[in-house]
């Protein structure tokens, strides 16, 4: 029986002898090869900074307009 305390301690597929018994070779799937794992953790980093991107240029636009209206404020 597989529980969390064995198998937070598996780094590789390989490890899981539940699946290397099985009808398909999940080792073999897209999903499974390191590289496109390594490709995707990049892929899922560049689209976060571009939601970054978008959030600084929110905040920037919002401390802009907040100098405007208090310099318009104190020059009454």
């Amino acid at each position: 029986m597989l529980d969390w305390s064995r198998v937070s301690h598996y780094t590789f597929l390989e490890d899981f002898q539940i699946l290397q018994n099985s009808d398909r070779d999940v080792r073999e799937k897209p999903w499974a090869k390191a590289l496109n794992r390594e490709m995707m953790k990049k892929y899922q980093r560049i689209k976060r900074a571009r939601k970054e991107v978008i959030r600084c240029n929110i905040k920037v636009w919002r401390l802009h307009t907040s100098i405007v209206d208090e310099e318009a404020h104190f020059s009454k």
